[in-house]
């Protein structure tokens, strides 16, 4: 798992696998969700981090919360 984060755009992006994106999903507050084609979870990117980060319903909110709170990203839920 890799974070990219660009604090003058206020984004994060979380790297689990290095694949093309076959689809991605807008879940709502700032997060998106990147599939590969097989429709596995490849990335995810998050906008306003600087608010805090919603990981509610995220299937890898364990591991993004440890990821995210090292680099002082807020985790609202």
């Amino acid at each position: 798992m890799k974070l990219e984060l660009d604090r003058e755009r206020d984004i994060a992006l979380v790297i689990l696998q290095e694949r093309p994106i076959a689809r991605s999903a807008d879940l709502g507050s700032g997060r998106f969700v990147y599939y590969e084609e097989h429709d596995n979870i490849i990335s995810y990117e998050f906008y306003q981090v600087s608010l805090g980060v919603d990981l509610s319903g995220l299937p890898d909110g364990q591991k993004l919360a440890e990821l995210l709170g090292q680099h002082g990203i807020a985790i609202l839920a």
